[in-house]
């Protein structure tokens, strides 16, 4: 499957779980086959048909139908907010996602602090000070000026750790922090200006 179908297949399919959850009459004891025979009922023949077709698909979907209602909908409304927010930070089809989500779905304070630890190059970093302005401890990274709103500072990181940009590696009440793989895949790190002897190693100029 391409990228395309992937999201696309994704999306759908974790839309109707949720329909799925939600229906008055789903009164049921989460079995993946009373999944299946509601999606027969209403028609979603082509969700049933990839579903039953990939076994690896059947045994994650059986699983996310076992869960409690709610703690599943409060996760895929994370899912949710997560994809708009990255989204919206797409020069290409921000504008769509920001039109679609609304001002108030998303939080491009947090996206911004996560832009400046990627493009600093911060892959692991220590907070100190959980009152005023923190402090930073690059373990592994650049050293720099690191400029951002700070106002929100411990909310926006507990938000990028749930969407999973950051990995909370926190112990013995320090708090540290890694990027992750899916956050540097959102932005480009800023590379380091060449040093003095790589700009005399280069041809010298033609003239």
């Amino acid at each position: 499957m391409t990228g395309l179908e992937i999201s696309s297949a994704f999306a759908s399919i974790v839309s109707l779980i949720a329909d799925y959850k939600q229906d008055a009459q789903a009164e049921r004891d989460g079995k993946h086959q009373e999944f299946l025979e509601w999606l027969e009922y209403h028609r979603h023949e082509e969700a049933k048909a990839m579903i039953c077709n990939n076994a690896a698909l059947l045994m994650e979907v059986n699983q996310l139908i076992r869960q409690d209602t709610r703690t599943l909908l409060e996760r895929i409304e994370k899912i949710g907010d997560t994809i708009a927010t990255v989204a919206s930070r797409l020069g290409t089809f921000g504008g769509i996602a920001s039109a679609l989500a609304g001002p108030n779905q998303l939080h491009p304070e947090a996206m911004e602090l996560l832009r400046n630890f990627v493009q600093h190059d911060w892959r692991c970093f220590g907070v100190v000070g959980s009152l005023g302005e923190p402090q930073f401890l690059i373990m592994e990274g650049q050293c720099g000026p690191f400029e951002g709103d700070m106002t929100y500072f411990w909310e926006d990181i507990d938000r990028l750790v749930d969407w999973g940009f950051l990995r909370d590696e926190s112990s013995d009440g320090t708090k540290h922090y890694r990027l992750t793989r899916a956050a540097a895949k959102c932005f480009t790190p800023v590379a380091p200006p060449p040093s003095q002897s790589e700009n005399q190693g280069g041809s010298a100029p033609v003239g």
